[in-house]
């Protein structure tokens, strides 16, 4: 009889809890999100399967921030401060609840580069496959996802076969599984980059850097791999993975002479830095897991005056079977994985000077632009649509300047196939426009020169 009269009071009080909460109403499956002073994401993706979905909102100590649900039927706000918690419930179009918190914390910058960082590293180019990274890259390996989603892992290697060998008995660690949920319910990209804000200490204990707080590409990210160090710590220990680690050495260093030497990344810079003169960075930070399958990106920092581009990518392109263009044609063809994300610090930032224009020119054209069956999230707003098409308009311009001209035709009907099967459905005459754009352009005329006319295309479409 207690127990009874125990449940319906843990019920009475739960439905007590619920109905306290605030509820909003959107007609489709994802909400705009502000903050008083920008757009925190253009498609909020809403999941009655998250319990709660957690909105971490980084806020200045002493101030608090205005931020807003936004549907096409309705809105909720909440004045946010650092040290806010905030429960609510989005209902979606099929009637389900989707609940929702905001957690507010004091803001934090993302880096805080030293002086003896700074002398150390300015001027430099460099690629790495550090050590923690590596770790969490290796258990996104041996997750069920890992092992079952197409891409997300590089299994085209050998090395892929030594990590599934060395740490076959560790498959159902208790990390494992921890970061194989994360993986489904959130992706692994943010877990990944943010280990490299983590290092060994001497001794061999996993500790954060004092130059990194977290690794995302906006500021209101958390870090999301903190919560999983002392599961992180204790699968390496088990299972050697330091030792697995150095006996790769090799390998890792064939693979970084190999991005240095015949990809030329250092060649890649010059040419961005020659045609968008007014962006510079004081150090290319290239971070790289031969593990890594389709999901890479580009994260930039500024701290005490010193600018920081930080690609994280995957394994270079291989060249496929049907692909016949020269050799030298072949090496700027594989570089395309690691150009691709150093162009968007340029490109990105450039169009982000003409964000009002681009916002005009694009409106209401994202299906014609993008194939409407991927979905409003996909590359959502006009900028980044924008900036996509720029990213491998540009892959095309480099062929120009340094492949074969008999190797172009083919070179540029792949890249038009490319963006096709990804949805870019006026790629193909975009590519045409800014080829012969870029090839009658003036003497001194660099691609940022030529933006306005670039927005001009979009709007006349």
């Amino acid at each position: 009889m207690r127990k009874v009269i125990f449940l319906i009071l843990f019920l009475i009080n739960t439905i007590h809890a619920f109905a306290q909460l605030k509820v909003f109403k959107s007609d489709i499956n994802e909400v705009i999100i502000t903050r008083s002073d920008r757009i925190l994401s253009t498609n909020w993706k809403l999941s009655p399967e998250a319990k709660p979905d957690v909105n971490n909102v980084y806020v200045d100590r002493g101030k608090s921030i205005l931020v807003k649900y936004i549907s096409k039927s309705d809105s909720i706000s909440f004045n946010v401060n650092s040290n806010s918690d905030f429960d609510f419930v989005i209902v979606n179009a099929k009637g389900d609840s989707c609940f929702q918190k905001i957690k507010g914390y004091e803001f934090v910058p993302t880096a805080n580069f030293s002086k003896s960082y700074i002398q150390l590293k300015k001027g430099k180019v460099e690629i790495s496959i550090p050590e923690v990274y590596e770790l969490v890259s290796v258990i996104i390996a041996l997750t069920k996802t890992g092992e079952s989603e197409k891409g997300l892992v590089n299994k085209d290697v050998t090395y892929y076969n030594k990590v599934k060998d060395f740490f076959k008995p560790y498959i159902n660690d208790s990390i494992v599984v921890a970061i194989d949920k994360f993986i489904e319910e959130n992706g692994e990209y943010y877990l990944r980059t943010n280990a490299y804000a983590f290092k060994f200490s001497k001794s061999g204990k996993i500790e954060q850097s004092k130059l990194y707080n977290r690794i995302s590409y906006t500021e209101d990210e958390p870090n999301y791999l903190l919560p999983f160090i002392s599961g992180l710590q204790h699968f390496s220990d088990q299972s050697n993975f330091r030792t697995f680690y150095k006996q790769e050495q090799t390998f890792y260093d064939e693979e970084i002479s190999f991005f240095k030497d015949s990809l030329n990344y250092s060649e890649m810079i010059g040419w961005l830095e020659k045609h968008f003169p007014t962006i510079r960075y004081d150090y290319h930070n290239i971070i790289f897991s031969p593990l890594t399958g389709y999901n890479q990106g580009v994260i930039w920092f500024e701290n005490n005056g010193f600018k920081e581009l930080q690609p994280h990518v995957n394994f270079p392109y291989q060249i496929p079977h049907d692909l016949i263009i020269e050799d030298k044609s072949k090496n700027i063809f594989k570089g395309n994985i690691v150009f691709t994300e150093l162009n968007h610090g340029y490109i990105n930032k450039e169009a982000d000077k003409y964000d009002d224009l681009i916002s005009k020119a694009l409106l209401n054209k994202r299906d014609k632009l993008i194939d409407p069956s991927k979905g409003n999230g996909y590359y959502g707003s006009s900028s980044e649509t924008f900036k996509e098409y720029m990213n491998w308009a540009l892959v095309s311009l480099r062929y120009i300047d340094y492949c074969s001209e008999k190797d172009l035709p083919t070179l540029f009907t792949r890249n038009r196939n490319y963006m096709l099967r990804r949805g870019f459905t006026q790629f193909p005459a975009f590519q045409e426009f800014i080829v012969e754009l870029y090839r009658n352009r003036g003497r001194e005329e660099t691609l940022s020169d030529l933006y306005p006319k670039i927005i001009d295309w979009f709007d006349k479409l």
